[in-house]
């Protein structure tokens, strides 16, 4: 699950940047279908790992009558990745949150009650 990120801010500009960055890269045929790589962040450490998707097609959502199934999470829908993009290969958590927020003089989020360091940031 992503991160409920706020829509304003250095931190939200942050992460875009660094997504335009990405997308640039891929766009330019830099980046190959499955590739793995971390930047070299300013203070000498590692950023997240960063996987390169491939082109194509999937299904999203749950069907109304799926057992357990929230409102939010439909309707089904088809999502077409038309270009190779790169993301994050796993969630972002509080300790990379933190450690970006730290940076870019960012909002820290709110962990209510349940622990930071490698689990995944929310709010």
């Amino acid at each position: 699950m992503l991160p409920n990120i706020s829509t304003s801010g250095p931190a939200l500009k942050g992460l875009l940047a660094a997504l335009l960055c990405l997308l640039s890269a891929c766009d330019n045929g830099a980046c190959v279908e499955g590739e793995v790589f971390r930047d070299t962040l300013k203070d000498g450490g590692e950023g997240p790992e960063i996987v390169v998707l491939s082109t194509g097609s999937f299904r999203m959502g749950s069907p109304s009558g799926e057992v357990g199934r929230w409102g939010r999470e439909g309707p089904v829908r088809t999502v077409t990745i038309s270009k190779r993009i790169a993301m994050g290969r796993y969630e972002v958590t509080f300790a990379d949150y933190d450690r970006f927020v730290a940076v870019t003089s960012g909002r820290w989020p709110e962990d209510r009650g349940w622990g930071r360091g490698s689990r995944p940031v929310i709010n």
